[in-house]
């Protein structure tokens, strides 16, 4: 049975904050109904009996800014609840609640559940109150940096996108390939932290923009490079993660793309599992990518990632072969500029009517892509009457041209 209950009856309590509900979790339906009228006025409260309606409250009503869970419980005890909240809920600030407490419960606890604060029955009013304001101010600080994060952040993310869409847009194109395959490999294996992951497969090629120009031109013409440019080409991913490592928050993606490229220094960067989590899934995506580039099969291009088990994570190559199917949906049309739009992919290499690379296919279609190709419109550098070839994905290629066929 679970009990959901809003505090006392409607005008007896003063408005409450809709990000500070809070969810006690007990199999002991007379102790949540006193918990309920005890704290019912000073907190939002709905109450669920039992670890497995906890989830299912979680699942029907979530998200809650605190989660108070007893520690002994039938079925599934207060850490097994703990454990999954952290994985469905992890912005979820989670205290431990027990009639027992022995150092083993404490352990496990703050191991598995990564609990917040731990408290023993009977609590005194003031000490539980005391524990869920506390709570309830930590919860805001996360999510406070968390919005910090999705601005501020992902605006600086967007600006070094944008000026390597500019600066080197084949590397531009293939960050773009590398980012959906680490999102779809993160998704299914329902990675945490999965932004650190897709950050770093975006932010992968940003080492291209400290490379001189005439290099990135061999680069995108194929031409051979020499000694020189050639280590500088290898040593790309250390660019960027020396980029990277100057701006707060994404000192771990900076760790991420060195880790992928083989390169761990200990004394300078500190190698965490979900670094090396991020690192595996991201040198998979890499090397699956310059293989299909290079014109191998998508299959042989899995077959060849899983020959080498001792230098790829046998795991995530087999995800990668699982969400193949969905990055691979057909979907390709005929527009004029006019008509494009953000979130779809050249079909095509944009080749300017003096025979200079535009835009390479694969390349997604964002706002200061737009404004290029209107650019080269308006200098008489491509037609005005221009069609395009764009795709739902990347992966979808045609020959190089100029303007699409009639």
């Amino acid at each position: 049975m679970t009990t959901i209950a809003n505090g006392p009856n409607p005008g007896s309590t003063p408005p409450r904050e809709t990000d500070a509900r809070i969810l006690l979790v007990d199999d002991d339906p007379l102790l949540l109904e006193c918990l309920r009228r005890v704290h019912g006025a000073s907190f939002d409260i709905v109450t669920a009996q039992g670890g497995r309606a906890a989830l299912r409250v979680l699942e029907l009503d979530g998200p809650f800014a605190v989660v108070v869970v007893d520690r002994q419980m039938p079925e599934m005890d207060g850490v097994k609840v703990l454990e999954q909240l952290r994985r469905i809920c992890p912005d979820t600030v989670r205290i431990m609640l027990t009639g027992q407490a022995d150092i083993d419960s404490a352990i496990q606890a703050v191991n598995r559940g990564e609990v917040f604060r731990f408290l023993t029955k009977p609590c005194a009013r003031e000490d539980f109150e005391g524990a869920l304001e506390a709570a309830i101010r930590q919860y805001r600080l996360q999510r406070a940096e968390r919005d910090l994060l999705e601005k501020t952040l992902r605006g600086s993310v967007q600006v070094l996108v944008d000026v390597l869409s500019l600066v080197a847009p084949t590397a531009f194109a293939r960050a773009n390939r590398v980012h959906r395959y680490v999102a779809r490999i993160a998704r299914r294996m329902q990675l945490l932290n999965a932004w650190q992951y897709e950050t770093a497969a975006l932010l992968s090629q940003i080492g291209y923009v400290a490379l001189p120009r005439r290099t990135i031109e061999h680069l995108e013409s194929g031409a051979t490079l020499s000694p020189a440019e050639a280590d500088m080409v290898r040593r790309h991913p250390l660019l960027a993660r020396d980029v990277l490592c100057a701006i707060p928050r994404l000192e771990k993606v900076a760790a991420i793309l060195a880790v992928a490229a083989g390169v761990e220094d200990a004394d300078e960067w500190s190698i965490t599992s979900d670094v090396r989590i991020g690192a595996r899934v991201l040198a998979v995506a890499l090397e699956f990518d310059r293989l299909v580039s290079a014109g191998i099969a998508q299959s042989a291009a899995i077959a060849d990632l899983e020959s080498r088990n001792t230098s790829f994570d046998r795991d995530v190559v087999a995800t990668l072969n699982e969400v193949l199917p969905e990055l691979n949906q057909p979907g390709v049309r005929t527009i004029e500029v006019g008509e494009l739009e953000d979130g779809w992919f050249l079909a095509h290499d944009l080749v300017s009517l003096a025979g200079d690379l535009v835009a390479r296919r694969g390349q997604e279609i964002t706002h200061h892509l737009r404004a290029r190709i209107e650019n080269h419109v308006a200098l008489g550098e491509l037609p005005e009457d221009l069609l395009l070839r764009v795709a739902e994905n990347p992966e979808l290629r045609e020959p190089s041209l100029a303007v699409a066929p009639d």
